[in-house]
Parts: structure tokens; sequence; C-alpha cells
């Protein structure tokens, strides 16, 4: 390693060290004049932009709105609405039914006494679905008629309207159920494509392991058939061991006899009484085997045994026999006979052998092999994966088809959405001019608007008593107990302005009656609970009370209420007050009443939105026209192209408008 720079530094930093204590000043890091002008300089120049940010920050501080602002979120809005009046007995009790109706029954005759809950008539329940579905979409076209006169327009404008958006909701509908479509067929497809490229994979695998497995077999029958060879070798020697054994005694007692005849002659016949038993073993043990079902390798070992042992004896039975013709002939035949013997065990013994090397070729070929592609188990691996593979190629072919079909289907049904927005666009358009217009129309819309309010008051009130009528599976039962004043004379559908029945109250009850402006009346419905206040001998009580009635407003645009009231004592023509708090659906976008902003006759909203610049992240507001569904005191709900990570502008220090830059003071989730 090189040590001279360090030992330069170290000798530099010594002499620095040497210099401070020495009390001189350090040399300056530049030596030219021009180079120090040039440092104070740009230090100058970098504190001057400092404090120019600082200015510019603090300015833009005080020229940018700061805004809060809030995401839309989901929520119910709450409408509360007061009524004065007074609290009178109560009279008879109308019940009434919407025009063609079907009424199936009739339970009940004039003059007849019922509690509440009897059945007084019984609905078709499909007609009844039918004349509920009938009122809604006349609901929802009164909605839209009283919304447009509110803004001044005719009632050829407003069915303009009705018409541009239908088919706008329709097209949305359309795009829509297709989006849906098309997202589930491209799900499916994906997953098919899975699927195969699974099956695909797991046949390959599968035929990997049928190769191994195949090489296995293959190893596994080669080293079988070696063993077997093995084990014929080793019984082979054992059997020509015993047959040349049984050959030499046999020489062996022929040279005997040359020396000893009588002695010869008598061990001649020891050993073929020898030679015969071992035979008769051998023969016992062959039945033996072939009772057990041994191996034909065993069989064929006890066979050679039996046969070289009957050798044998025949031998000594020529020794015995040759005795009678001199010891010369017998030693010499027994010389034969062994020759024989072994000649014969040698040619057993080379054929074993022959079969055993065979064998042990046939298993080095074995594990030498790696072409297994003829096994019947590889072949048929081989089938699954080509069968594998041309599912594959087909599921990809489908998942590409169906993601073209569906981008042609959905840009189409995206033209047809775009089609009718543009159709809305121009029939509000038209119905803005024709405001802008004709202002001098303003009393006439109003009336008509007020016709409209007055309808959909009557509508709903009907579709209320539908829909309790449904909930009591088609069954219209008396509310209270009393006496049937009129009621139906036959089943049949319902005319225009027919009663269904009028009950005579057998109780001393009570209700309250009030009047209201016609504008806060348009939320109130048959149904609606409230909560009643009341003095009674002075002193304040409070109820229950329940809606009975919305009727038409007068010519002094109030329109009466009824309510029920509970079982009790309240007096009779005191003043009461009744507050009736009526929670709305539940809505997607539900903002704060500060958010709506109007322009153009459009209804719209700010939203921030961020952009990148030469300053850094800015923040800006851009438009967003939205449609009001409903609004109570405080919050409105909304629908539009808004979402929910929208930042809506809810309030500002200063006015703002679309393109400002703004700064976002708190957001509220």
């Amino acid at each position: 390693m090189d040590l001279e720079p360090v030992e330069k530094w170290k000798e530099c930093v010594e002499l620095e060290r040497r210099r401070l204590a020495a009390g001189e000043r350090p040399k300056p890091l530049f030596s030219n004049g021009v180079q120090r002008a040039a440092a104070r300089g740009l230090c100058v120049f970098l504190a001057l932009m400092a404090v120019l940010t600082l200015l510019s920050r603090a300015a833009d501080g005080i020229t940018v709105a700061q805004v809060q602002a809030q995401n839309p979120k989901t929520g119910i809005l709450t409408q509360r609405v007061t009524v004065n009046g007074n609290i009178e007995p109560l009279g008879d009790l109308v019940l009434s039914l919407p025009s063609d109706v079907l009424v199936n029954t009739i339970s009940a005759e004039t003059g007849q006494q019922v509690k509440a809950g009897d059945v007084l008539m019984t609905l078709d329940d499909e007609a009844l679905r039918q004349s509920m579905e009938k009122l809604e979409n006349e609901l929802a076209i009164l909605e839209l008629k009283i919304a447009n006169t509110m803004q001044g327009t005719s009632g050829d404008s407003t069915d303009g309207i009705l018409e541009a958006e239908q088919a706008l909701e329709e097209a949305r509908e359309d795009y829509d159920r297709l989006s849906g479509s098309a997202e589930r067929s491209e799900t499916r497809a994906a997953e098919d494509l899975e699927t195969a490229r699974a099956d695909y994979e797991e046949a390959l695998a599968g035929l990997k392991r049928a190769e191994e497995k195949a090489r296995n077999q293959l190893v596994k029958t080669a080293e079988d058939e070696l063993e077997a060879a093995e084990k014929a070798l080793g019984d082979a020697e054992d059997a020509a061991r015993t047959a040349v054994e049984a050959a030499e005694e046999s020489l062996t007692a022929a040279q005997d006899a040359q020396k000893a005849y009588s002695k010869q002659y008598y061990e001649s016949v020891r050993d073929l009484k020898d030679l015969r038993s071992r035979l008769n073993d051998a023969q016992r043990a062959l039945e033996a085997l072939i009772e057990a079902g041994a191996g034909e390798e065993e069989l064929q070992a006890a066979r050679t045994s039996v046969e070289d042992l009957q050798s044998a004896v025949e031998t000594a039975d020529w020794s015995m026999e040759s005795y009678n013709y001199g010891s010369d002939l017998a030693v010499t035949r027994a010389e034969e006979a062994l020759e024989k013997a072994r000649a014969r065990q040698e040619e057993k013994l080379q054929s074993a052998e022959a079969e055993r090397d065979a064998a042990e070729k046939k298993l080095e070929e074995a594990r030498a092999r790696t072409d297994v592609g003829e096994e019947e188990l590889v072949l048929s691996a081989q089938a699954a994966v080509e069968s594998a593979e041309k599912a594959l190629r087909t599921a990809e072919r489908a998942a590409e088809d169906a993601g073209i079909e569906t981008e042609e289907k959905l840009l189409s049904a995206a033209r047809t959405v775009e089609s009718a927005q543009r159709a809305l666009e121009q029939a509000r358009r038209k119905a803005e001019e024709e405001r802008q217009s004709g202002e001098a129309g303003s009393r006439e819309r109003e009336a008509e608007r007020l016709g409209y309010v007055s309808q959909q008051r009557e509508t709903r009130q009907l579709l209320e008593q539908l829909k309790a009528v449904e909930a009591a599976g088609g069954r219209l039962t008396a509310p209270v107990d009393g006496t049937v004043a009129s009621i139906l004379s036959q089943p049949g559908r319902t005319q225009e302005g027919a009663q269904a029945a009028v009950l005579t109250r057998n109780d001393q009850g009570f209700a309250f009656r009030g009047k209201l402006d016609q504008k806060k009346a348009e939320d109130l419905a048959a149904g609606d609970q409230g909560k009643l206040t009341f003095t009674l001998e002075g002193k304040a009580g409070s109820a229950e009370a329940i809606i009975t009635s919305v009727g038409a407003a007068d010519s002094q645009g109030q329109v009466p209420v009824t309510a029920q009231l509970p079982e009790g004592n309240y007096g009779s023509g005191g003043s009461a007050e009744l507050e009736i708090s009526r929670r709305s659906q539940q809505y997607d976008m539900v903002l704060p009443l500060s958010a709506l902003r109007m322009g153009g006759g459009d209804a719209y909203v700010l939203v921030i939105q961020e952009k990148q610049s030469v300053m850094g992240v800015e923040q800006t507001v851009v438009k967003k026209t939205v449609i009001l569904q409903e609004q109570d005191s405080e919050n409105m709900a909304v629908e539009g192209a808004l979402l929910e990570s929208d930042q809506v502008v809810i309030s500002s220090n200063k006015p703002v408008e679309e393109g400002d830059r703004v700064r976002l003071e708190t957001t509220n989730e």
C-alpha cells in the first residue's frame, strides 16, 4: 500500500496546528482577488434568491384563496317540516285506492263492526305490482317536470328533456350491463386460460414422471432377471458338484473293488442303498416342490438333482453287475461315467453362465438407456401433453377473441352514451333558451309546477297505500276499530275517484288538523311520523302522530294536513304543533349545501386538481356539473361525474372560479 499521500496529509495537518498555535491566520482559499470577489458575489446572489423566494411565497399566500374541501360520501338527508294547527275529534275514516286496481274478494259489508286489522278486501298481486310500477314511473316523471319548471322550461321542453334523459339512462344502463357482461366474459376467459396453462404444466410434469418411472421399471426388470440368472447358476453349480461327487464315489468304489472284491462288493451295496435313499429323498423333495407351486428354476434344479442321482444309481447298479465281469471293467466304466457326468454338468454350467452374462448386459443397457419414448406409460403421458397443449392454444385464442369482441361492443355502447349525452345537452340548451326568452311566463310556469306538485303528492299517497297493502299480502285491512259505513259493492277493477271503504270510528280518538305552505308540503306524505306538542289545562304535552292525509292546496297556496293521534285525552280545539323529521334514502354522494354553485342554468361544484409547475405542485379548481337529487337544511345529494376521491370545495376565504389557484386548508374525510 502506498503511504505517501497519508504522510503528506499528516504533515499538512501538523503544519496547520503549528500555525494556529503561533497565532497565524490561515491562508485564504482563493489567492486570486478576482476569485474572492466572485465568491462573495455568489453568496450575495444566493441570499437574495432566498429572500425573493420567501417574499414570493408570502405574496402567493396573500393572493391565493384558502379553501376547505370534503370528499363526497354516502349519507342520508333529513327533512324537518313544522305544521301548526288544532286538535279535533276524529270523524269518518276514508280508505282510497287508485284506479284500475283489481279487487279479488270483498270480506266486509256495510254496517259490519270491524276490529283494527280485520280484512276488508283482497287485491290481485300482479295487478297490484303493475299499478305500483305505474305510479313509480309517474312519480319519476313528475319529479323531472317539477325540476324543469323550476328552471323555467315549458312542457314541450320538459318532455324533450325527459325523453333525452330517458334515452341517456337507457344508454348508460346498456353500457353498464355490457361492461359487466364483458368483464365477466373476460374473467371467465382468463380463468379458462389459466386453467389450461396449469393443465399443460401438469401434463409436462406428468410426462417427466412417466419417463422416470419407465426407466426405473426397465432397470427393475433387468435386475430381477439378473438375480434369477445368478440363482440358476448357483443351483447348476450345486447340482454339478453333487453329480461329479457321486461319479467320483463310484470310481473310488470300483478302484477299491480291485483291491478287495468282497469288501468292495459290500461297500458298493451300501453305496447303492445310500444313493437310492438319496434318490428317494430327492424325488420326494421334487414332489413337495411341485405341490408347493415352486418356481421353474427351483423345479429345474430339483429335477436335475433327481436325474443326477438316478444316473448315480444306474452307475452303482452297473458297478454291482460288473463285479461278475471283473474289477477292471468296473473301474473303466466308472471312469467313463465320471467323464460323462463332468461333461454334462459343465455344459449346464456354461448355459447358466451365458444366461447370467446376458442378464448383466441387459441391466447395463437399461441403466444407460435415455430414450423411453416407446414405452406404453410414456406414450400415454405424451398423448396427455399434446391434448393439454391443444386446449391451451384454444384457450389463448378464445381469450384474445373475447378481448377484441368486448372492446368493439364497449366502443359502440360508449358512442351511444355520448350521442345520448349530446342530445340531452341540446335539449337542456333549448330549454334554457326558452327560459331566458320567456321570463314573462313565470306565473304560468309556477302554476304548472304547483299542478305537478299536487299530482305528485296524490300519486305518492296512492303509492304508499299500495305498498302497505302489498306488505299485508294483498289484504286491505281496517286501520282502527269501527263500523263499515260504505264499501265497494262487488269485486273488479276500481274506477277513477272511487272510495274503497269508509269507516265510522267507534273510539273517541282525536286527530291533528293543520295547514302548511304548498312548497314546504312537497316533502310530506301519508304515513310520515312526527312529534306533536300541545298544551292541555296549562300543561305542556307531547305525543307521536302519524300523517293520514295531505290534501290539495287551496287558493292561498295552503295545504291541509291531517295526522292520527294515539289514544288519550287531548282536549278539543286546542292549538298544537307537529314536527316531521323525514329521512331520505341512502345516497352515494352527499355534500354540504355550501359546495353547490349555479351558472348558466346548471348546477356544479368546484373540485381541487393538482398539477406540476416550475414552482412545484400547484392546486387549482375545475368545474364539474352535477344534478341535484335532494337537499335538506344543511346537505345535498347529487349525481354526476364525481369520484369518491375528489376534494370538493365547501368554503373559501375569497371568491374562486374555475382555473383559479387555491391552497387547501383542511380536508375532512
